[in-house]
């Protein structure tokens, strides 16, 4: 039986990241820790994956490469929801949790939270993660609406949300990419 390892805690999530790197480049800031585990949510694996992006950067003395961090992060986030990937029901209850529905407790709840995408509380593992589920839901939806609407909300309350600026400038850049169309379309 293969071992699934579930979400960190956060003093784990944040070991995971700045110690690794104390040893080589020195700690990182604060608001690129937030930043980190914004985008991840304590998932080891998309730690090690944004984790990657930077100490390759910092050892080249280059910037990090987001637009290629980006695509590499809302491709896995976009297969992990792929019918391929989740049974019906495990969509279901992912969808369900993002709406801040109730999810009942068994068997597909613990196997989400085995895998790390849904945390102990029955949320997704990140804000991200959390409104690709909430759009994905519809059969599609308009992404130059989202990032819209998205950027409205968040930017009335900037000091609070610092990291979220940073999302948006990701998903402007993904909107620009996607321009004349509603791509990504949520996957039935």
């Amino acid at each position: 039986m293969p071992y699934v390892l579930g979400l960190l805690q956060r003093q784990e999530a944040r070991d995971l990241v700045t110690l690794p790197m104390e040893h080589t480049l020195g700690e990182p800031t604060v608001g690129d820790l937030d930043l980190i585990l914004e985008l991840t949510g304590k998932h080891p694996a998309f730690i090690q994956m944004v984790m990657a992006a930077v100490w390759f950067a910092a050892q080249g003395k280059y910037p990090v490469d987001r637009q290629r961090l980006d695509n590499g992060l809302l491709g896995y986030y976009q297969d992990l929801l792929a019918p391929k990937n989740r049974s019906p029901e495990e969509l279901e209850l992912l969808r369900r949790a993002a709406r801040g529905q109730d999810v009942k407790n068994g068997i597909v709840l613990n196997r989400l939270q085995q895998r790390g995408l849904l945390t102990l509380e029955g949320q997704p593992f990140s804000p991200v993660f959390a409104e690709i589920l909430r759009q994905g839901s519809q059969k599609s939806f308009n992404f130059n609406a989202w990032v819209d609407q998205l950027d409205r909300a968040l930017s009335g309350n900037a000091k609070r949300l610092g990291s979220f600026e940073k999302i948006i400038a990701i998903l402007v850049k993904l909107r620009r990419r996607f321009a004349g169309s509603d791509t990504p379309k949520a996957q039935e």
